[in-house]
Formats: structure tokens, sequence, C-alpha cells
């Protein structure tokens, strides 16, 4: 079991949503998420990043904190 840590910062003017998105994705496609956990940890991100991150857990499972 692993454990994966993500902090997250983007706000509108930094542009980095869809960095942020394009990361979930990746895994979202790559980890077992009935093994492994992850906690994101948001910065007060802007709503589009709060957006991605609330579609990426509703997609995973219930081993995801934020």
């Amino acid at each position: 079991m692993a454990l994966i840590v993500m902090a997250v910062f983007d706000s509108k003017n930094s542009g980095r949503t869809e960095y942020t998105k394009q990361t979930l994705l990746s895994l979202r496609e790559t980890v077992d998420w009935t093994k492994n956990r992850m906690i994101i940890i948001d910065n007060d991100s802007c709503e589009e990043t709060k957006f991605e991150i609330k579609t990426f857990i509703n997609k995973c499972s219930r081993n995801i904190h934020i």
C-alpha cells in the first residue's frame, strides 16, 4: 500500500488548473485505488481546480481525502 500526497494551489492567473487536471487523470488511470490512498492538500485553489479535484474523487474511490 502506498500513500500519495499532493499539495495544490492553482489560481486563475497562474493557469495551473490544466496541469492539475492532467496529473489527476494520469493518477486515475494508473493507480489501483483499492490498494492505495491519497491525500490532497488544497491551499484555496480556484473554483475550476476544486471542480477537477471533486470530479477526480467521485470517479476514483473513498481512499482519497482532502
